[in-house]
């Protein structure tokens, strides 16, 4: 993820999503192209630095309560078959050394079980649209490392380019 927030600070900043929007064709003809060279012209943020929340899972929901989404990598084969619910699964049905998908953390929250238990949970939005999953998101337990979700975690200072803020 390094890699992409510095080359998001090199070129100048990130288009808006609907700029490209999620098609879900593997059909190489069909991908779509970012146009490098204007990214800085029509960008509606800039990443101004990027940095590692390595403290474990309370440290990133304090992160994400004082700064916003974090980017993270998980094992996402079990979210193929992600209908709904909170995922919670052991390691050795969801490795979390086997990261293998970047996702954005969102939020968090908890739900009450039918005997009472708090279950404590991480929302999760995907990349692959809104028709999978909860509308393009999920629910991951949180505390437990479910998937790697707090294997590899960052953040981003961002700062908004002068043209949007009129």
């Amino acid at each position: 993820m390094h890699d992409a927030f510095q080359y998001i600070i090199d070129v100048g900043g990130v288009k808006r999503s609907s700029d490209y929007p999620y098609v879900g064709d593997t059909q190489p003809n069909h991908a779509l192209h970012c146009d490098i060279k204007g990214a800085n012209q029509s960008s509606l943020v800039k990443v101004v630095s990027y940095l590692n929340v390595t403290q474990g899972e309370e440290d990133m929901k304090h992160y994400l309560y004082r700064h916003g989404p974090l980017s993270i990598a998980i094992n996402a084969y079990s979210l193929y078959f992600y209908r709904g619910g909170v995922i919670d699964m052991n390691q050795y049905l969801c490795n979390p050394r086997g990261i293998n998908h970047g996702v954005l953390l969102v939020g968090y929250d908890e739900e009450r079980t039918r005997d009472g238990q708090t279950i404590p949970y991480w929302i999760i939005k995907n990349s692959w649209g809104p028709t999978w999953g909860d509308k393009g998101y999920f629910k991951v337990r949180r505390g437990r490392n479910i998937c790697g979700v707090a294997m590899l975690v960052s953040g981003v200072e961002t700062d908004r380019i002068d043209e949007y803020r009129k």
